[in-house]
């Protein structure tokens, strides 16, 4: 933990200038602002579905092992599409997200991740569709247990909040 609470935000590895700024408009200056800015709400992502399991409308976390990753442009909406195929003991799925073509780069073939989202029945059968991803670690803050959600602005993520909390 930080030694001084009253310590400006800016001076917390990982926060520039702009993210400094970003988190002015939340009300949070110092690292005591930080650590005192409190989520609205919780959302229970702890429990651990089987992919087999899952049916169309769920809201689930798997764990699952990435088999392959690719993005491809959306023909009519010129957006980038990712699509990711994922495995666990039971069965596949596939996993799309939209115009976050930085995942390629994140995630790679043989990583083990969680996934916390919503599935939803294509024509090509069951799909998570943009879930928050996290590869697994011995200290998971964005998937697979209690997961605060906070108040955020504009460019402001809560990934970004959750990793600076965490931090300070």
């Amino acid at each position: 933990m930080p030694a001084n609470y009253n310590q400006l935000i800016e001076e917390l590895s990982g926060v520039g200038q702009t993210v400094a700024t970003r988190l002015k408009k939340l009300g949070v200056e110092t690292i005591y602002d930080l650590i005192t800015y409190f989520p609205f709400r919780y959302d229970d992502l702890s429990q651990i579905s089987r992919i087999a399991q899952v049916k169309s409308g769920d809201t689930v976390t798997i764990k699952a092992k990435v088999q392959m990753i690719k993005n491809r442009r959306s023909p009519r909406k010129r957006m980038m599409i990712t699509e990711c195929l994922v495995k666990d003991q039971s069965v596949s799925i596939k996993v799309v997200w939209f115009n976050q073509g930085y995942l390629t780069k994140m995630l790679k073939p043989g990583d083990q991740v969680f996934l916390s989202g919503k599935c939803e029945l294509s024509q090509y059968g069951l799909q998570l569709v943009s879930p928050t991803y996290e590869k697994v670690r011995t200290d998971q803050i964005h998937t697979a247990g209690i997961i605060p959600v906070y108040s955020t602005t504009s460019n402001l993520t809560q990934k970004q909040l959750r990793f600076l909390i965490n931090k300070a």
